[in-house]
């Protein structure tokens, strides 16, 4: 009889054993299965944005400089710009003079080189050019004389040569609303003032489709009689073009 219960508490021991072990695999489990799912603690905020402030800080020291401090009386619009600079006027821009006088400011720096040589300043005062960021520019003036403001511009000084000008402007153009009298203006004067040398160069340059370009150009191939016949050449519509310069031929 003793034997007998020796022997059956001994089972019950070992069932404890075992169960304490499957209790103590489970926790295990659990807790392993709980880190895994447990969200990972999120890097600090400060230290990421120190991060990119140090590639940033990098990568302009090494390709350009960041300014947020140029008088716009010191910028003059680059002199192969493809936007109208002398047609802008408040309604064009109201978006951006609304925002430079009030809390907002300037949301997206200009892009300009220091005058090269042989480049014809507007006065003295001047020394950049602005490759992109033409309404930016007549913002800021229209905001100082207007308003009696200091504003002062954000910008990112490159060194630029006029092939490498062209690109950026063409990047500016993707962002801002261009008109196509405009845009084939700009890409027939690049290549009368051969800055590029072909229309295959100056295509594959500013990723142009080849056929939007042939389109374009012909902007450039109108009489100046009949450009002078519209109020505002802006107007002048890519359908209509080839059209008029085919009536000028046969006329």
């Amino acid at each position: 009889m003793g034997s007998r219960k020796s022997l059956f508490g001994n089972l019950v021991d070992k069932s404890k054993e075992k169960q304490k072990s499957i209790g103590e695999d489970k926790l295990h489990q659990n807790t392993t299965i709980s880190s895994l799912n447990k969200p990972k603690r999120p890097r600090s905020r400060t230290n990421v944005l120190d991060k990119v402030a140090k590639n940033r800080v990098e990568i302009t020291s090494e390709s350009s400089h960041y300014l947020d401090n140029i008088d716009p009386i010191e910028c003059q619009i680059w002199h192969r710009q493809s936007r109208f600079f002398d047609l802008l006027d408040e309604k064009q821009c109201e978006d951006l003079i609304s925002d430079f006088k009030g809390h907002i400011g300037q949301k997206i720096p200009i892009t300009i080189r220091e005058i090269p040589v042989g480049v014809k300043k507007n006065n003295d005062k001047i020394k950049y050019e602005v490759v992109a960021g033409s309404r930016r520019l007549w913002s800021a003036l229209y905001v100082q004389k207007q308003f009696k403001s200091k504003f002062k511009l954000k910008a990112i000084l490159k060194k630029l040569d006029d092939k490498q000008s062209a690109v950026e402007c063409e990047k500016e153009n993707e962002r801002e609303e261009l008109s196509a009298f405009e845009k084939g203006m700009f890409y027939y004067n690049l290549l009368a003032q051969n800055i590029f040398s072909n229309q295959k160069q100056l295509s594959d340059s500013l990723n142009i489709p080849t056929s939007s370009l042939q389109d374009l150009l012909e902007f450039g191939r109108m009489n100046k009689k009949i450009v002078e016949v519209f109020s505002d050449p802006r107007e002048i519509k890519r359908s209509w073009a080839k059209c008029l310069n085919q009536l000028a031929t046969n006329k």
